[in-house]
């Protein structure tokens, strides 16, 4: 019983620190809905919305901080590392949920390269284009 409890303590104090941190780095932004997001960072670039909102909904959903504030830009690997210190399988989880989501096949080396949700949808939006996806691709509207 004493190990559950310094557990939940150990738990709840890189719960709070993680949200200090992200607290400190989005200070000053605006919260972005997907729709948001996208047209902030990716639409002027050609990238289908529905390809970025989907990249975003992974991370959302398997990181366990409001990524509301997140640019395209910020690094998983700098600013944002301490994410993967608080869970470290967060990391593996987002690629699997990006394989499982987009029908694709993402290697260590890409996944690797992969520090910023701008290097991510580069990625995905390359494999789905050379037809490396077993999911039919959605359709998206010209820019």
């Amino acid at each position: 019983m004493k190990i559950l409890s310094i557990l939940h303590s150990f738990l709840e104090k890189a719960d709070i620190t993680g949200k200090w941190k992200m607290e400190r780095i989005f200070a000053g932004r605006d919260r972005l809905s997907a729709d948001d997001f996208y047209t902030r960072y990716f639409r002027d670039q050609g990238y289908p919305e529905d390809t970025v909102i989907r990249i975003k909904k992974v991370f959302d959903s398997n990181i366990g901080f409001d990524l509301s504030r997140l640019s395209a830009e910020d690094d998983f690997s700098k600013e944002l590392n301490f994410i993967w210190n608080y869970d470290s399988l967060s990391d593996v989880e987002a690629v699997v949920g990006l394989e499982r989501e987009f029908g694709i096949k993402i290697d260590d080396s890409e996944a690797g390269k992969m520090k910023t949700i701008k290097d991510v949808v580069q990625v995905v939006h390359a494999k789905l284009n050379n037809g490396h996806s077993t999911k039919s691709l959605a359709l998206h509207r010209p820019f």
